[in-house]
């Protein structure tokens, strides 16, 4: 269930783009009414290894892009980009390579 066009009827998170992912990606997520909304990369150990989006958002689709230089970097391997709003989490996979 990712992202799609149309109304907005349930929370959502798309995959990231492109995935493998080399410097820069995009994650894009849904909402069909205003919420807080905390978007983090995770790294295998559970930690919050970048922030991405915490905040409140109006209902509709949003796009954060990001870098992996951002913040001193991330390093190749496996990642999980994470969601939590309203109470529920959403979790994609993303692999960063070099």
């Amino acid at each position: 269930a990712g992202v799609e066009s149309g109304a907005v009827t349930a929370f959502a998170l798309a995959p990231v783009t492109p995935n493998p992912m080399h410097g820069a990606g995009r994650v894009e997520f849904a909402l069909p009414r205003s919420a807080g909304v905390r978007v983090s990369v995770i790294d295998l150990q559970g930690r919050e290894a970048m922030l991405l989006a915490d905040g409140e958002y109006a209902a509709g689709r949003h796009s954060v892009a990001f870098s992996t230089a951002r913040t001193g970097g991330l390093n190749a391997g496996l990642y999980f980009v994470q969601m939590r709003v309203a109470g529920q989490t959403f979790t994609r996979r993303l692999a960063i390579t070099r």
